[in-house]
């Protein structure tokens, strides 16, 4: 085997690759792929690490918190002379929300509370819902009552002690049964 010794500062001779015009790579992603190779283990790590950052799954109603999730017994009164069906424990016209929800209580920002009143009144056409004790306004408004899978923002509501809708486009029969939720 030889062994060429240069003096320091040589130049060390031209390569056949260097001593002419450079032809066009025939193939230029090559070049790219090249210089991302060192970086494609690192690449192949990223999804999962972003996974980390993803919000755990929550409800399928974009992130609502269910407070309450019962069943409602329509009850349509003594008589036809009764004004209004669903439940409400402040008159003895209809079933009290106690026996026509399979759960009336729910805490809300560590306040324990229940549906003392869910009925559609007949005379004005108002949907209400009644707690008892009576939430704040300030968080009343953060709630939302889903009957059947139509949501009620409260929000939207009228009055505060007894918050009602006009124009709900609901109607109820006796012994009917509705899904009910409030979610937060």
């Amino acid at each position: 085997m030889s062994r060429v010794l240069r003096q320091a500062g040589a130049r060390t001779p031209a390569s056949p690759a260097s001593a002419g015009p450079r032809r066009p790579d025939a193939h230029p992603w090559r070049a790219r792929a090249r210089s991302l190779s060192p970086q494609l283990p690192i690449l192949a790590l990223l999804p999962g690490a972003f996974s980390l950052f993803a919000a755990a799954p929550v409800a399928a109603d974009h992130g609502e918190q269910t407070l309450l999730s019962a069943t409602l017994t329509v009850d349509q009164g003594q008589g036809t002379s009764a004004m209004s069906v669903g439940c409400q424990d402040a008159t003895s016209e209809i079933n009290a929300c106690s026996a026509a929800l399979t759960t009336a209580s729910f805490t809300y920002a560590g306040t324990a509370s229940s549906v003392s009143g869910l009925d559609l009144e007949s005379v004005n056409g108002f949907l209400s819902i009644t707690f008892a004790p009576a939430l704040t306004e300030r968080s009343v408004r953060r709630l939302t009552l889903h009957l059947d899978g139509k949501s009620f923002p409260l929000a939207n509501s009228e009055g505060l002690g007894v918050v009602s809708w006009r124009n709900h486009g609901l109607t109820w029969t006796d012994g009917q049964q509705v899904q009910v939720r409030l979610t937060a």
